[in-house]
């Protein structure tokens, strides 16, 4: 399974979790912090790479691109704890309006 998450939707934590849920399919029970971010992706046994396209760090709040960083150190750590997980960071294609 691929997921593709849009680094721009992870700067807050309002809109980060339940968008998180929504596209990883998490639980009900998914208690929209870091550990059980961290929780529902160690415990995943179905292979899952992760893109995520990374936000543009002058369109954000220093705030949001530190907690952009820390969802994606979390996700980091349980591609190293779980074999079923991979991650990558991109940086978008540029958008051409011609």
């Amino acid at each position: 399974m691929e997921v593709i998450l849009n680094g721009a939707e992870l700067t807050d934590p309002g809109i980060a979790h339940p968008y998180l849920k929504m596209i990883m399919n998490f639980p009900d029970y998914y208690g929209m912090n870091l550990d059980a971010l961290h929780d529902c992706l160690c415990e995943r046994t179905q292979d899952t790479e992760i893109v995520i396209l990374k936000p543009d760090p002058d369109e954000f709040l220093d705030e949001e691109i530190a907690f952009y960083q820390k969802i994606l150190r979390v996700m980091q750590d349980c591609s190293e704890e779980n074999p079923h997980i991979t991650v990558e960071e991109i940086e978008p294609e540029p958008f051409d309006m011609d």
